[in-house]
């Protein structure tokens, strides 16, 4: 044990987390999404030539710092193609979509699902995916400077060849 914090080791619980997660330069897992009416759709539809995707939870307190700091950036500028899954109840989500108006498109997902098709290990996430359904970056971001960070890969222009 001591050895492993001299090292800077992650635990195993740790290790096995980080190895399972989804990480960039992977593809995007698609995922069918249904509305409160029933109608499918796939997470892969909703990407044009990029997609941030933001999962979370109305239960969870930093999702709220989150949607907070997404709600702030989207405020500002209306450049994103932002998709929100959720674990919420309806009302919740209703709320949600009159707080982000057209800036967001939000929808009910469970945790189960979440984990199974995008390897989510901890709520808050977000995913910053590029029109090849490739992540460009991933991680969680609480403020708009982490959330800047998660979308630098769309303001950095492409390396020529």
């Amino acid at each position: 044990m001591i050895n492993r914090y001299l090292k800077k080791e992650k635990p195993p619980v740790l290790q096995r987390f980080e190895e399972e997660t989804l990480k960039a330069g992977e593809l995007l897992p698609d995922l069918t999404i249904q509305d409160e009416n029933g109608t499918e759709t796939n997470l892969h539809s909703y990407i044009t030539d990029h997609l941030v995707l933001v999962l979370g939870s109305t239960g969870c307190d930093l999702c709220e710092q989150t949607l907070d700091a997404l709600n702030d950036y989207t405020m500002r500028s209306s450049d994103l193609n932002v998709l929100i899954l959720m674990d919420t109840h309806p009302a919740a989500l209703h709320e949600l979509r009159n707080i982000f108006n057209n800036r967001a498109r939000i929808y009910i997902v469970m945790p189960h699902l979440m984990n199974r098709y995008l390897k989510m290990q901890y709520l808050p996430t977000a995913f910053c995916v590029g029109e090849d359904r490739r992540i460009l970056s991933t991680h969680p971001f609480l403020d708009l400077e982490s959330f800047q960070r998660l979308i630098e890969p769309l303001r950095t222009p492409p390396l020529s060849s």
